[in-house]
């Protein structure tokens, strides 16, 4: 017995370990490069923006929608106020933006 679970513990870790270096190349963020945004994911759609932008050191207002199904981004409406460094989080079916550098 404890040798099929040494067994089954090596196999598991190598099938762990070979599926771990496996990467699957999506499409590209549509946005602007840009450092310390926040994110959030509400039903399987991943969301992201704000941040600060090193190319004229504003903070950005934008939020984009990755939809994996068809691996697509779409810009959504912007926030009030553009910051950096925030935390995004979701309750439900709405996202949040808040905290951070104004």
């Amino acid at each position: 017995m404890k040798l099929f679970i040494f067994f089954f513990t090596l196999l598991s870790t190598i099938c762990l370990v070979s599926y771990a270096d496996t990467w699957i190349q999506k499409n590209d963020f549509s946005g602007y490069g840009r450092s310390d945004a926040a994110s959030f994911i509400i039903n399987g759609k991943g969301y992201v923006g704000t941040g600060g932008v090193p190319t004229n050191e504003t903070y950005a207002k934008d939020i984009w929608e990755y939809e994996p199904s068809t691996d697509s981004w779409t810009q959504k409406a912007d926030i009030p106020v553009g910051r950096t460094e925030a935390v995004g989080f979701s309750i439900g079916s709405k996202g949040y933006i808040g905290t951070g550098q104004v």
